[in-house]
């Protein structure tokens, strides 16, 4: 995470990445933390990741709160990508 590594605290603290969650927001944002998350490929027994909403797991009211995916890696749909399931911000809790 970005308090042992320069390189990703400028990835997660990017004026780039906040000028998109403010404009995502219509308004201010606030850093809140970051996490990295590595997924081995199905051939080093990589598993799926069912589908699922990021806040749930975190400590906080999911309003006013958003989460930005960044790949360190170039992922093409066939490599299994993330994909959203539009209009799912609307259906509540899952």
């Amino acid at each position: 995470p970005s308090h042992v590594d320069t390189w990703i605290h400028g990835l997660s603290h990017s004026r780039a990445l906040a000028r998109v969650a403010s404009r995502l927001m219509n308004g201010p944002v606030r850093f809140y933390f970051d996490h990295i998350f590595v997924k081995l490929p199905a051939r080093r027994r990589g598993t799926s990741t069912p589908w699922h909403q990021d806040l749930p797991h975190h400590p906080l009211d999911r309003h006013g709160a958003l989460t930005i995916w960044v790949p360190l890696i170039e992922c093409p749909p066939e490599m299994g990508s993330m994909r959203f399931l539009n209009g799912s911000h609307r259906s509540g809790l899952y």
